[in-house]
């Protein structure tokens, strides 16, 4: 008597909405406030309803041969999670545990009723965060990382794999990954440790430095991240993206190579080609034009100094753009 005195408490008092219903009718023999709450129905109207009247057509053929599997069955289980119908039309999601029991010498299964409404919307809209940053990782050249800041756990994307040859998916212990990886003249200004982000007050990160592939080769990267803080200013997360900027920095090194052998030559060329030039206007200055009687000779002499004190100026032209002495 007291064990059913405990059991009616217990249905009567459950902050979860509960039903009894038959298991040879699926007639709805009983409810608590809970479960009228939840569906929006008074007692007299759910318990002139079968539990298939709160179901989806397209649901009740499943529901039926679901429960073919668990009659008399004492066992609590985990029936799954299924669309609901309140009396207002709203679908809702609802995780349905039970077990059959003996309830005025009836078959019956009594069963909670979980509203996870908002848990399936929420993990619904993670799902789609999801697939957008997978999506979003593929349509990229660029290595996404996420960093948790707490776990220091790191994600890398799959371009990890593509373009350094090594493994992506999670890395529980980073920092001796990225130490090493990392190029040894490099790490002292790119490394980050996990308290430096996490309590410091950086928001934003970009650097350009060495880093090592699977084959021993260094690549030339471009990486960029952002902390996300919580309302503490506590770091929580990093995310950022790892470019490879190899080819970039090649051509650009193979410029400044070019521009050197360029500045080399032209420093030659005007040393080399000013001492000619200044001993051609040190004879043209031996020369006195007065003297010289025949009027053509006087005329060349004057062009020869002109063309060569032309030819000057270029050089110190060249001279002045290119810095040399």
């Amino acid at each position: 008597m007291e064990s059913a005195e405990n059991y009616k408490l217990l249905f009567y008092s459950s902050p979860l909405p509960i039903v009894i219903y038959g298991l040879e009718t699926l007639e709805i023999v009983n409810v608590n406030q809970m479960a009228i709450d939840l569906y929006g129905y008074t007692p007299e109207e759910l318990l002139s309803m079968t539990i298939l009247d709160v179901r989806p057509p397209e649901d009740i053929d499943l529901v039926v041969d679901v429960l073919k599997k668990y009659k008399f069955n004492p066992e609590i289980t985990n029936l799954g999670t299924w669309n609901h119908f309140k009396k207002n039309g709203q679908l809702i999601k609802v995780e349905v545990t039970g077990h059959s029991i003996n309830y005025k010498n009836r078959n019956c299964m009594i069963v909670v009723c979980n509203d996870v409404t908002d848990k399936a919307i929420a993990l619904h809209a993670m799902q789609i965060s999801n697939e957008r940053f997978e999506y979003a990782t593929k349509a990229t050249s660029d290595i996404i990382w996420d960093w948790n800041l707490e776990t220091n756990e790191v994600y890398y994307s799959g371009n990890i794999k593509n373009l350094f040859g090594h493994k992506a998916g999670f890395n529980n212990d980073n920092l001796p990954f990225y130490f090493e990886h990392v190029h040894p003249d490099d790490r002292e200004r790119v490394v980050l440790y996990p308290d430096q982000v996490k309590y410091g007050t950086m928001i934003n990160w970009t650097q350009e430095y060495r880093f090592k592939k699977a084959d021993g080769e260094y690549a030339f990267v471009l990486d960029k991240g952002i902390v996300i803080r919580d309302e503490n200013g506590i770091g929580v997360r990093m995310i950022g993206a790892m470019q490879d900027i190899t080819v970039l920095k090649q051509n650009e090194l193979r410029i400044m190579h070019q521009n050197e052998q360029l500045m080399d030559i032209a420093q030659i060329n005007a040393h080399e080609i000013r001492r000619p030039v200044a001993s051609i206007l040190g004879l043209i200055q031996l020369f006195n034009k007065e003297t010289i009687e025949d009027e053509t000779n006087r005329e060349l002499i004057t062009y020869l100094e002109a063309a060569t004190m032309e030819l000057d100026n270029v050089i110190r032209r060249i001279v002045d753009k290119t810095g040399t002495l």
